[in-house]
C-alpha cells in the first residue's frame, strides 16, 4: 500500500522552498529641495530599478534604487534619491526559479518600506506626501528580459 500524497501537492520528504529576509537597510539617501519648501501638489516623476548582488551560495542582496522628482511648472521642488536593500537567503528554490524570486518576490517584500519612506520624505520636504501605487515587479522583470526594439 502506498503512502498518501501530502496535502500541499509535494512529494513526501520533500523540503518546500523557503525565502528568508536577514535584514533591510537604507544604503544611500539624498533629499534636495532646490525650489524651496512649497506646499501643494506637484507633478511627480519616478524612476525605479532593481539590482541583485550575489553574496554567497544561496544569499543575495536585492537593491531597489528610486529617484523621485517633484516639480511645478519649470521649478524643481524636490528630488529624492533612495537606495534601499535587503539581504535574502533562499533554500530549496529550484535553479530555474531563483532569478524570478530574486527579481520579483524579493523586491515585492522591500517595496512597502520604500513606499512608506518616500511618503515621509516628501512630506518632510514640504510637498504633499507621495503615496506610490503598488509596482508590478513581474512586469518590470519581463520588460528587462525582452531584447531592445
Amino acid at each position: 500500500m502506498s503512502e498518501p500524497a501530502p496535502a500541499d501537492g509535494g512529494s513526501a520528504g520533500q523540503v518546500p522552498p523557503r525565502l528568508s529576509i536577514h535584514g533591510q537597510y537604507i544604503k544611500r539617501l539624498s533629499v534636495t529641495t532646490p525650489g524651496g519648501v512649497r506646499r501643494g501638489s506637484p507633478k511627480v516623476g519616478l524612476r525605479l530599478d532593481v539590482a541583485v548582488n550575489p553574496l554567497a551560495a544561496q544569499s543575495a542582496e536585492v537593491v531597489l534604487a528610486v529617484e523621485l522628482d517633484a516639480h511645478r511648472e519649470e521649478t524643481r521642488l524636490c528630488r529624492i534619491a533612495l537606495v534601499y536593500a535587503g539581504e535574502f537567503h533562499l533554500e530549496n528554490v529550484p535553479e530555474d526559479l531563483t532569478d524570478i524570486v530574486l527579481n520579483v518576490e524579493c523586491p515585492r517584500h522591500l517595496f512597502p518600506f520604500v513606499q512608506r519612506l518616500l511618503g515621509y520624505l516628501t512630506g518632510d520636504a514640504g510637498i504633499v506626501p507621495v503615496n506610490l501605487a503598488p509596482i508590478d515587479f513581474a512586469k518590470l522583470y519581463e520588460r528587462r528580459l525582452r531584447p531592445p526594439a
